[in-house]
């Protein structure tokens, strides 16, 4: 395998021995779990495919189908870490897990760490810390891999490749920082254009199937780069069901500042160009009435 991104991931457990089990019991891989403490423990070489990514794109340009994934082309990094916390008492946030509760670190303030995904601004949540050790020593391990892989040209996060499906790594992670630190932001992405009936085209802070509301009104002719497709196990969401899992939706991440950051999502049957495949693309258009 020649990495092209290093994918980063939580565990969404509190040890790293828990991390290992649940790992080998699904039959799920990382490349380097980083421990509370900042110890890296590699499980795969990091020129051997890792299954972690699962579904999951990113500035595809075409072919997106359900079972696209970027397993084979990225290294993963996955921090212990519980993710975010559901609900506060006795002095500690606590996960819920469907095997019981979780209980994170002791904190002073209730509303610490309480942060809104970035694809989803109305879901508001307690995220739990990473310790500070480990945040130095994925950086660290961070700047290695992109000396030693000249091929790696961007650092993403589980939840930007996997949108609305994962929220992993979340916000208390300094992903962006270290894009721009290692200038690890790749190209743009697909540039289409709006083609429109009306002429214009709503971005939303969401897709529209989560109450997304309009942030921008885009005129006919106006570009954007598509960064990444958004999912959903929602059939009136999706641009395709066949198929087991996480579906892909007729709506996508953009770009409309040609700064390769998300602004927004639009429905990208009102684009000129699309990266699903021919398949999924008519399936789009045919449904673009009742999306």
């Amino acid at each position: 395998m020649t990495p092209t991104r290093i994918v980063v991931h939580y565990t969404a457990g509190s040890s790293l021995s828990g991390a290992v089990n649940a790992l080998k019991s699904r039959g799920l891989s990382y490349n380097v779990l980083v421990d509370l403490d900042g110890s890296l423990h590699q499980a795969r070489a990091f020129n051997r495919r890792a299954g972690h990514a699962g579904r999951s794109n990113f500035k595809a340009t075409s072919g997106l189908k359900n079972q696209s994934s970027l397993n084979g082309s990225t290294i993963a990094i996955s921090l212990v870490n519980l993710g975010f916390h559901e609900h506060f008492s006795g002095g500690h946030w606590w996960y819920a897990r469907s095997k019981g509760k979780l209980r994170g670190p002791k904190v002073v303030d209730v509303e610490a760490n309480k942060m809104s995904s970035i694809y989803n601004p109305g879901l508001v949540m307690h995220w739990v810390p990473y310790t500070d050790a480990q945040v130095a020593s994925c950086e660290a391990l961070i700047e290695a891999l992109v000396a030693k892989y000249p091929s790696i040209t961007e650092i993403v996060g589980h939840d930007d490749v996997s949108i609305n499906a994962k929220l992993d790594p979340g916000p208390a992670l300094p992903t962006q920082a270290w894009r721009e630190k290692f200038n690890m932001q790749g190209d743009l992405g697909l540039e289409a254009a709006v083609n429109s009936p009306d002429g214009t085209l709503n971005m939303r802070d969401r897709p529209a199937y989560l109450g997304g509301r309009v942030v921008k009104v885009l005129s006919q002719g106006d570009k954007v780069h598509i960064r990444s497709v958004a999912y959903s196990s929602g059939r009136s969401s999706a641009a395709l069901i066949n198929s087991s899992g996480r579906a892909l939706t007729g709506w996508a991440s953009v770009d409309v500042q040609g700064d390769n950051k998300h602004h927004g999502f639009v429905y990208m049957g009102y684009l000129t160009k699309t990266p699903l495949h021919a398949d999924y693309a008519r399936k789009l258009l045919e449904g673009a009435a009742v999306f």
